[in-house]
């Protein structure tokens, strides 16, 4: 009988640590899409910077010419 109750309460723990373990990914993972779409706002931003940068550099040198 004791033994069965062991048995019992430890996979009882086993399910509380396994939730307890999903809980924390969905908790570390969650915010990932925000995260990812401000870095990409980012790289868009950089890219647009260094696109007009370049057109300006090319306008300058064509003027110089």
């Amino acid at each position: 009988m004791i033994d069965g109750n062991l048995k019992s309460l430890s996979e009882q723990m086993s399910h509380v640590s396994k939730k307890e373990n999903l809980q924390d990914v969905y908790l570390a993972v969650s915010p990932l899409p925000q995260l990812i779409e401000a870095s990409m706002r980012n790289v868009q931003n950089d890219l647009c910077n260094i696109s007009k940068e370049m057109q300006a550099r090319t306008i300058w040198q064509f003027i110089m010419i």
